[in-house]
């Protein structure tokens, strides 16, 4: 059955969300930065995925019918807008910040990374005030005024500096969720076709080699046009784009070795020319394989630099 793209995008975060790597790093995320991570599907609600937490300021606020709501949908729409292509973060006309960075599969962003409201000084009573003026004038009710400002108080406080450390650092979690989005879209379905399972399998034993329909079709007894019929409903791919899809993510294992050229990792995972394979894995992988070999070895050195830091520590300890 044909699904949706955005019922598709759905179907991926959930299944990214119930990963153990996203469970952990989210919970990493809140302990270190005191924000609780968001993975938002593209083509959702502005405030679906959590983003608006009903206790949350924003939450309350878009409880009502206000200017101050409409005003808050604006920038979460132009923040979805803006972060297709790049991460983004946009303040909002109460002086709230908020960030959203962009992850994607291939050259489509199906998701969003975001980080939630934050304030970059802690509100003084003079901040508060003002505040109330403003929600006074666009219709909040008295009653609820107390509950506003004590949420917006709550909103988590967060250095210029420090929070666009923290957006880099969402900016790098997207590169391996990225990676995992391959695998989850790449495995074997339970319930596909024994046609597709078995293509898939054959695609697997002979993928260093040059694959061609004809070859495959007449490999799993069915006509080419049925295969790609069939192979296209199961699997939401093409042929080729399978086909590129496992061979860039092999490259990724491949490029991480350090002392393995870039020529010799495209002419090993199958392609038949240096040019085909740089195409091929700046479109499935979001940058060229010079840039991701680059963002390992830097990943790499931090790790390696934190680790240092922390066995130094323990022996002043």
């Amino acid at each position: 059955m044909n699904v949706t793209t955005a019922e598709r995008n759905r179907q991926v975060v959930d299944k990214i969300r119930a990963t153990k790597l996203y469970q952990s790093y989210a919970e990493a995320f809140q302990d270190l930065t005191g924000l609780t991570l968001y993975l938002q599907p593209m083509h959702g609600d502005a405030g679906s995925g959590g983003a608006w937490a009903p206790a949350s300021f924003c939450g309350l606020l878009n409880g009502g019918g206000s200017q101050v709501c409409r005003a808050c949908r604006s920038m979460h729409h132009q923040v979805m807008r803006d972060a297709v292509e790049r991460a983004v973060t946009a303040p909002c006309p109460l002086g709230l910040t908020e960030s959203a960075v962009p992850v994607r599969f291939g050259e489509e962003t199906i998701a969003l990374l975001r980080t939630g409201q934050v304030r970059h000084e802690k509100p003084v009573a003079a901040d508060l005030r003002k505040l109330a003026e403003v929600l006074r004038d666009q219709g909040v009710e008295e009653e609820g005024m107390d509950r506003l400002l004590a949420a917006y108080e709550r909103v988590s406080v967060i250095d210029a500096e420090t929070y666009e450390q923290t957006v880099t650092m969402l900016a790098i979690f997207s590169l391996h969720l990225t990676s995992l989005i391959d695998q989850l879209i790449l495995a074997h379905g339970e319930a596909e076709p024994v046609v597709v399972t078995e293509a898939k399998r054959y695609i697997e034993e002979h993928l260093d080699e040059k694959l061609t329909l004809e070859e495959l079709s007449n490999a799993v007894n069915v006509s080419p046009f049925y295969f790609c019929k069939i192979f296209k409903q199961a699997t939401g791919m093409t042929f080729t784009e399978y086909v590129n899809r496992l061979r860039v993510d092999w490259a990724k294992r491949e490029l991480r070795k350090p002392h393995v050229t870039v020529t010799e990792v495209a002419f090993e995972v199958g392609y038949q020319s240096l040019s085909q394979f740089n195409r091929s894995f700046l479109r499935y992988a979001g940058e060229s394989p010079t840039q991701f070999r680059k963002h390992q070895h830097q990943d790499r050195d931090r790790h390696h630099h934190r680790r240092g830091s922390q066995l130094m520590q323990a022996k002043v300890a």
